[in-house]
């Protein structure tokens, strides 16, 4: 009896042990906050950044082979209109310089390209790499995961496309006064917004239709049409146009240049709160989606499928 008595309270311990454990757990678990989120955020994406900066072949690679890209359309202009400027471009483009024109839509489709290639195929590269269950089992929100890959992105293509612009500037002697610089900045910070939203949109795709390959080049030939990167939306059929015009990525093209090549500060002021209308729809639309889709495909079993 005594000895009954014993493993009893010998269970009755380790119960508490194991309940006192377990809410521990808990309690660390679902601790909240911005203190929290942010630490989960910014390991990812430190973690990203130093895969990314491993191998310094590939960002001097990304950075000097898009300046290549431009000299084709150099000889074009040549060609066409004996130089670099036309008053024809000019009447749709704000700028009779299309050169200019062009290596600013080339620097910045790398933001569009990043939200593509990168924070949006970032699932299905930690699935090859065979860490994709473990972190989607972690005790950190899936939203966060996703804005670390974005913000490790971010720090890529900034640097990448900092590199690109002092080189052209360089080659193009461009100057800017110090409110462009600013206006600049702001408008790539609200980019930013629609570079979230969409890295979410593309993500909640990529559960779905598991191989992100022909999908994401679909996407990048298709947004190359479709957004005024080395023309203005003015020049599409209008059957199509109207699609260029609710993608907010458009709206930070044409702001950049109104506030760099063009200079028109009204012009410019219009873009921009379209830019952060259409930023702030997609990020919503692009959350909403993703978690519906990412609990879905949990529910069906097909979230690690491949």
């Amino acid at each position: 009896m005594i000895y009954h008595d014993i493993i009893l309270v010998s269970e009755d311990s380790q119960e508490e042990k194991k309940s006192e454990l377990h809410e521990e757990v808990l309690e660390r678990v679902n601790k909240t906050g911005i203190r929290k989120s942010l630490y989960a955020i910014t390991t990812y994406a430190i973690k990203n950044l130093k895969h990314s900066l491993r191998y310094p072949g590939s960002w001097i690679y990304w950075m000097l082979v898009p300046m290549l890209w431009l000299v084709p359309y150099a000889f074009q202009g040549r060609a066409l209109i004996e130089g670099t400027e036309s008053d024809f471009f000019k009447q749709f483009g704000g700028t009779g310089d299309y050169f200019s024109y062009i290596a600013i839509g080339i620097i910045l489709f790398n933001i569009v390209d990043a939200a593509i290639w990168g924070s949006g195929n970032r699932l299905r590269w930690e699935q090859k790499s065979g860490t994709f269950e473990f972190l989607w089992m972690s005790p950190i929100s899936r939203s966060e995961l996703l804005l670390g890959a974005s913000l490790s992105e971010l720090g890529w293509i900034v640097f990448v496309c900092t590199g690109q612009f002092l080189i052209l500037n360089f080659i193009l002697s461009w100057s800017f006064t110090i409110i462009q610089v600013l206006l600049v900045m702001l408008v790539i910070l609200v980019t930013l917004i629609g570079l979230f939203g969409f890295s979410f949109l593309f993500a909640s795709v990529i559960l779905v239709f598991k191989e992100p390959g022909t999908l994401t080049e679909l996407t990048e030939a298709s947004l190359n049409i479709l957004l005024p990167v080395r023309y203005p939306l003015q020049v599409l059929p209008s059957y199509i146009r109207w699609i260029g015009y609710v993608i907010p990525f458009a709206y930070g093209f044409m702001a950049f240049r109104t506030f760099t090549i063009a200079y028109n500060l009204k012009l410019g002021a219009l873009y921009i709160s379209l830019l952060f209308v259409l930023s702030v729809i997609m990020w919503i639309f692009g959350v909403k989606l993703f978690t519906k889709i990412e609990r879905r495909t949990r529910k069906t079993g097909q979230l690690g499928a491949y």
